[in-house]
C-alpha cells in the first residue's frame, strides 16, 4: 500500500470512527469528519481519472478547509496531491504551473481566478 493509500485509508477510518466530531475548524468554517468526507468525495468525483500513478493534481486555495479538501480529494481520486497557497503572488504561481503543468487543478476560494488563467477550460 502506497503512502497516499495509507492517508486515504486513515482518513476514512477517522470519518467512520469520529463522524460527528469536528475535524477542521478555523476562522471561516468548521467541518465534522462526515462533512469533510462528503466534500472530499464530491471534489474527487469531479476530477478526471488520472492517466498514471504519477499524475499530479494541484489545489489552489488559501490555507484552511479548502486546501485540505482539495489535497485529500486528489489522493482519493488517485493523484499525487500538491497544495499551493493561493494567497501567493498570482503571476509567480501561474509561471510555475505553466512551467510544470499539472494533470488536474482543484481551485477553492480565491484560487479560482488563478486556475482560470492556467486552465481556462475549468471555467
Amino acid at each position: 500500500m502506497s503512502a497516499p493509500e495509507h492517508i486515504v485509508t486513515a482518513f476514512h477510518r477517522a470519518a467512520e470512527t469520529h463522524g460527528d466530531a469536528v475535524a477542521v475548524f478555523g476562522d471561516d468554517q468548521s467541518l465534522t469528519y462526515l462533512e469533510l468526507l462528503r466534500s472530499v468525495r464530491a471534489v474527487a468525483a469531479a476530477l478526471p481519472p488520472p492517466a498514471s500513478e504519477r499524475s499530479v493534481a494541484v489545489t489552489l486555495a488559501p490555507h484552511g478547509a479548502d486546501s485540505l479538501i482539495g489535497w485529500l480529494a486528489a489522493l482519493e481520486a488517485g493523484y499525487v496531491g500538491c497544495v499551493i497557497d493561493s494567497h501567493g503572488d498570482p503571476d509567480a504561481i501561474v509561471r510555475h504551473l505553466e512551467a510544470a503543468p499539472p494533470d488536474a487543478v482543484i481551485a477553492g476560494g480565491d484560487g479560482e481566478s488563478i486556475a482560470a488563467r492556467v486552465a481556462p477550460e475549468l471555467d
